[in-house]
């Protein structure tokens, strides 16, 4: 088990905004391990389920096992369809002064039941808990530049001129279009997920923000 803590110039229920919306997650994320999940997920209660895209391209299917709002929540991620492995993401939200926060991330892998990730698990040291604390403290104070957030359902208009695909939600082509090139993780992620759509519809391969034409994937 491993966790990190520092405090954050901003209220709780700011910070805590940015970690119960999944779709806000990857903009913090110090482990450059989360792509983008779909709008419309904000946890309310334990018991919910979200999923999100990694940036290899996989699917978790997130399981919520504790909830207070504005000051604690916590998930085991999983395979879709499939029980958790065991290992668990906590944060931990608390007032420190007039909108000051002491803002704790734990990373549980104690009761990790697949050997096969624990050398991963392991892997997940403070420093890189710490990097999400860094980037969830600058979006907090509003220093970083907001990336958008993926919108559900078909792409219209200018918005699907920009993504090139009628599948993939504006806000995910859009951070491609921002400044995350294929050769990011990222940018593999998002342009192995528009692929993907290209598939589904029987065209050829994808070519993600070419200028001048707009794929019908």
């Amino acid at each position: 088990m491993v966790s990190a803590s520092r405090e954050i110039a901003a209220g709780p229920g700011q910070i805590f905004e940015l970690i119960a919306d999944p779709a806000q997650q990857p903009r913090w994320d110090g482990n450059d391990n989360l792509a983008a999940a779909s709008a419309g997920q904000r946890v309310r209660r334990a018991g919910d389920v979200f999923t999100m895209t990694l940036t290899q391209g996989s699917i978790r299917e997130n399981h919520v096992v504790e909830f207070d709002e504005g000051r604690r929540i916590a998930w085991r991620p999983a395979e879709p369809g499939r029980r958790p492995p065991g290992h668990l993401w906590r944060w931990e939200l608390q007032p420190s002064g007039p909108a000051r926060t002491w803002v704790t991330c734990t990373y549980d892998w104690t009761q990790l039941t697949d050997e096969k990730r624990l050398p991963r698990a392991r892997a997940t040291t403070a420093d890189r808990l710490r990097a999400s604390l860094d980037r969830l403290a600058a979006l907090a104070k509003g220093s970083a530049p907001a990336l958008p957030v993926p919108r559900s359902g078909p792409v219209t208009g200018p918005a699907r001129a920009r993504s090139g695909c009628r599948r993939c939600p504006a806000g995910v082509s859009s951070v491609h279009m921002a400044g995350l090139p294929p050769g990011t993780v990222r940018g593999q992620a998002i342009a192995r997920e528009h692929g993907r759509h290209r598939r589904l519809n029987g065209r050829g391969p994808a070519t993600l923000g070419q200028p001048g034409r707009t794929d019908r994937g």
